[in-house]
Order: structure tokens, then C-alpha cells, then sequence
């Protein structure tokens, strides 16, 4: 008897994850709407399974995310967490990859690709609109783990590269090449991130450096120790500049050590 009824619990629970599974998307999300009027759908296709959004409104600052597309990865409840393999355009920024939620709320994604013109920066960072020269070129990141309770920092491990580097203000820069930031997380527990830098593919610029945030209540602390010298046969103007950042070394490179607190968002 005892058997006979976990086997009808079981095959109730297998037929109503069934029925959510393959619920008609359009069909969802007028539901959703109907409890948060301020979410918004266009094109939307398909089922929770497999899915795709033309483009969804959040009320947090009516941020819009287009071309979103799903694939319900069952093998991560394995892990205890809810999670698909997705693609979707947040502003500027696309991204493709395996995000989902685990048991505590917190986000998780591994693999995450991220893709980005430099000259849009501005719009995801907008603390980056405050500076006096604009970013050009491709950036491209590819992050082996990402974690976040949505409160602290996030835990972030991977790589970060920025192609065909330019500066575009008062002065056009050229850079050239490939600099590349390496993204981890300190061994000793500490919560903080550390990033090592580094030009590679014959940059007009040499960097190497490193610089650390180390989170403390609402503020960072943060440890920036970086070197930049204008390669050999780079043009004159990119040494020029860099002799405005900071004193020359006795091989005419610059040297920046810098350390304090910034506020964290």
C-alpha cells in the first residue's frame, strides 16, 4: 500500500513538472503580467523549457533585455540549482552562457561569455561616463564562475580582454594589441578579487601590474601597483601622455602605486 502510494505521489509530481516544463510561454507571461503590470513582453515564444523573449522591461530603471533565448539545463538541479543555458542582449552588452539561482536566491553562472564595444561602456558602467577620454575597441570576457547574493561583491573568477585598443578625448591614442586582465579570488579567504594585468600581441603600450579590492562593509579597499612604458617603435605621442601620469623610471617607464577607499555600489 505504502508503495503503491509514493508511486502516485511520484508519477503526480512527474506529471505536474511536465505540465510546467511545457506551459506555453505567451501563456506565462500574460499570468506574470497580470501580478507585476510593470514587466513587459514582446515576442515571446515557445515554453519555460525552451523559450525566447524578442525583448522584457524590468521595472529596476526600465532596463530592457533583448533577444532572449533559453534551454532549461536539467543537470544543475544536480547542484541544487535552477538554471538554463541562455543567450540575451542587456543594452549593449551580450552575453551567452549557463546562469541560474541556487537554493539560497544567490546567482550562479558557469560558463558566462560577455561581449561589448568599448564605446558603450558608458551605458553599462555609467561611472564610466565620468571619465575624460572614451573607450574603443572590443572587450571580451570569458568568466569560468560567477556568484552573487545580489548584496556583496561578486565572487568572479576568469578573464577579461580589450582588442584593438583606442583612446578617443582630447587626444586620439592608438594602442594597439591585446592587454588582458586575469580575474581571481584571493587565497586567503578575505573576499577579495584580484586582477593581474598584462599586454600581449605586440601592444604600443607594455603593461603588467596587479591591483586588488578587498571589500569592507559599504566601501573597498583597494591596492593598485601597475607599469606601463611606450613600446619600442610606438608613436611619439603615446610617450608623451604617459609622462603626464606619473614619474619616469630610470628606463622611461611609469610606475603607478596607489591605495585607498572607494564606496562600493
Amino acid at each position: 500500500m505504502k508503495k503503491q502510494i509514493l508511486w502516485t505521489l511520484a508519477g503526480l509530481t512527474s506529471f505536474a513538472a511536465s505540465l510546467l516544463v511545457t506551459a506555453p510561454l505567451p501563456a506565462v507571461a500574460q499570468q506574470l503580467m497580470k501580478y507585476r503590470p510593470d514587466l513587459g513582453f514582446a515576442g515571446v515564444n515557445g515554453t519555460l523549457w525552451k523559450g525566447q523573449v524578442e525583448r522584457l522591461t524590468l521595472p529596476d530603471q526600465q532596463l530592457k533585455i533583448e533577444n532572449l533565448d533559453w534551454t532549461f539545463a536539467p543537470k544543475a538541479l544536480l547542484r541544487g540549482q535552477l538554471a538554463a543555458d541562455m543567450s540575451a542582449q542587456v543594452r549593449t552588452l551580450e552575453l551567452r552562457g549557463q546562469c541560474g539561482v541556487t537554493l539560497l536566491g544567490n546567482l550562479h553562472c558557469s560558463p558566462l561569455d560577455l561581449n561589448l564595444d568599448a564605446a558603450n561602456l558608458g551605458q553599462v558602467v555609467p561611472q564610466m561616463q565620468a571619465l575624460p577620454v572614451t573607450l574603443q575597441g572590443q572587450l571580451q570576457a570569458r568568466l569560468d564562475k560567477l556568484d552573487w547574493n545580489g548584496q556583496q561583491l561578486p565572487v568572479i573568477s576568469g578573464q577579461l580582454d580589450w582588442r584593438d585598443a583606442r583612446l578617443d578625448g582630447a587626444a586620439k591614442l592608438a594602442l594597439g594589441g591585446l592587454y588582458r586582465a586575469d580575474i581571481s579570488q584571493s587565497a586567503s579567504g578575505n573576499g577579495a578579487t584580484l586582477v593581474k594585468l598584462a599586454s600581449l600581441e605586440e601592444p604600443a603600450v607594455v603593461l603588467s601590474g596587479s591591483l586588488s579590492l578587498k571589500p569592507q562593509g559599504d566601501k573597498g579597499e583597494y591596492d593598485v601597483d601597475v607599469y606601463l612604458r611606450a613600446a619600442a617603435g610606438a608613436d611619439s605621442t603615446i610617450a608623451d601622455t604617459l609622462s603626464l601620469v606619473g614619474p619616469q623610471q630610470p628606463d622611461g617607464g611609469i610606475r603607478l602605486q596607489r591605495k585607498g577607499e572607494i564606496p562600493l555600489p
